[in-house]
């Protein structure tokens, strides 16, 4: 929704950061330019962050949430590797470096 209301207009998307959830970083990291690609829209900036929880550790039965790639095993065209299309800046310093650019400017 956000990347339609980008490409209408109506709203600016700076970036898109990742983290490990539901799935690894690794798959994470794909899937979000598996989206980019199909949307047409691999401009946009994505930058990598938590590879590990944060507060609670993750732990999965044996049957991993979403498929074994977080995206259900969906048949889609092959890309490039993540790596490829992958910001060198971590997420949590380029969000900081957002902030800093657009602070002042009207939000919600």
């Amino acid at each position: 929704m956000a990347l339609e209301a980008h490409r209408r207009g109506c709203l600016k998307v700076l970036a898109i950061t990742t983290v490990q959830g539901n799935a690894s970083l690794h798959n994470v990291n794909n899937n979000i330019f598996r989206i980019l690609r199909l949307a047409n829209m691999l401009e946009v900036p994505v930058y990598s962050g938590a590879s590990q929880s944060l507060v609670h550790p993750y732990i999965h039965g044996d049957e991993p949430f979403h498929g074994k790639d977080g995206f259900g095993e969906a048949v889609l065209p092959p890309q490039p590797p993540a790596s490829t299309f992958l910001q060198s800046c971590s997420a949590t310093l380029a969000l900081l470096d957002l902030v800093k650019q657009h602070s002042g400017e009207p939000g919600c």
